[in-house]
């Protein structure tokens, strides 16, 4: 998988009227106004180069042809069922849009290990997979649009000139580089996070807490059985103490809170009992936070004046190693130790909550691990 999971990128205030961009897999089951589909027309050319080996379905198995007589019988018929499962996908795509799908097209001959458009998904239900020149697609797309109230537009339909550049007058006397300013690009220098450091971690190494630690650990109690748990939902619940008041969750029939709670689950795509998640954010926010001074408070007793959320910050860092980092925190067993590195420049990221309460300032960061039954 590729890096910058949604986890570790920065949040906006809100997504709700931004657009979104995902995978066809990972639309499904999802609804929006508006649906753009640009790829449709692609398709890899998967099994058509393949001359060693092919993979496909026959008597309800797998097979995999090293080279029989029937291989290229096979390779067609593979060919076959990946045109099949793109259709599948193609269906998932188009039927997102509650209002308007745009679909596009590129008139594409295929090269570079990518077949014809006319062998996509899009092009087997307007051209039968047939390779047709561009003038009959354009007809069948227009005869399309003038039947079934869709509409049709071509873009860009003559290529760009791409004369070569003749300049006005001859150069003469020989070129030369020029001369070294004799200054050295600092590329240190740079913005980081601590998310970006935390990627430095030697994943490979883990650490095990004493025997004692971790019989305490997995004895604490589950505040509520039947939740998922993950990154994806560790997101949701901090989308939920940011955006919603904190008092608003002890409200068990506030159709207000409910409904903002659908919607944030609905946003990251998880089923789950919005009443039990609201129970579980209510017992977060009144659960006490114990003072030095035998006192306590619940995050629901602190004045929302008085609360900044997901606040941003900048701070300006000398030059540092990794290894100091390493060395301060070298008696934490639940410390994974990071990769060398050299960082100068500024530090930014965001504070989950930042409060003041009885005359005082406190800093929380939100945790959502599970530590286990």
């Amino acid at each position: 998988e590729e890096r910058g999971e949604e986890d570790t990128q920065q949040q906006l205030e809100s997504d709700e009227e931004a657009i979104r961009i995902m995978t066809m897999h990972g639309a499904k089951g999802l609804q929006f106004p508006v649906v753009f589909c640009p790829f449709l027309w692609y398709r890899t050319g998967g099994f058509a180069g393949e001359e060693i080996l092919v993979r496909s379905h026959e008597n309800g198995q797998w097979l995999l042809d090293l080279g029989s007589e029937k291989f290229d019988q096979r390779r067609e018929k593979a060919l076959f069922e990946s045109l099949a499962e793109e259709l599948r996908l193609f269906y998932v795509a188009v039927t997102r849009a509650e209002l308007r799908c745009y679909v596009m097209l590129a008139y594409c001959q295929g090269q570079r290990g990518a077949l014809p458009s006319a062998k996509s998904a899009l092009g087997y239900l307007f051209f039968h997979g047939q390779e047709i020149s561009q003038q009959e697609q354009e007809q069948i797309f227009r005869e399309f649009a003038e039947s079934s109230g869709a509409a049709y537009q071509l873009l860009d339909p003559e290529p760009a000139s791409l004369s070569r550049y003749q300049g006005t007058e001859d150069v003469q006397g020989l070129l030369m580089p020029r001369k070294s300013l004799g200054r050295t690009l600092q590329t240190d220098y740079q913005m980081s996070s601590y998310s970006a450091m935390a990627a430095l971690g030697d994943h490979g190494s883990h650490a095990v807490l004493p025997e004692d630690e971790a019989d305490t650990a997995s004895s604490q109690a589950i505040l509520h059985r039947g939740l998922p748990y993950g990154p994806v939902f560790g997101n949701l619940i901090h989308d939920c103490l940011e955006t919603i008041s904190f008092t608003a969750f002890q409200e068990n029939e506030n159709q207000e809170t409910v409904a903002a709670i659908t919607r944030i689950c609905g946003r990251y795509a998880i089923d789950v009992d919005v009443a039990l998640l609201q129970r579980f954010l209510g017992d977060i926010v009144t659960t006490e936070i114990p003072l030095p001074d035998s006192r306590s408070f619940s995050l629901a007793a602190v004045d929302p004046a008085q609360c900044a959320k997901e606040m941003g910050f900048y701070f300006h860092h000398n030059r540092f190693r990794t290894g100091e980092i390493n060395e301060i925190l070298a008696s934490d067993p639940a410390v994974t130790a990071l990769s060398a590195a050299t960082m100068r420049g500024y530090l930014t990221g965001f504070i989950d909550l930042f409060f003041q309460y009885d005359g005082k300032y406190y800093v929380m960061d939100y945790k959502t691990n599970f530590l286990g039954d």
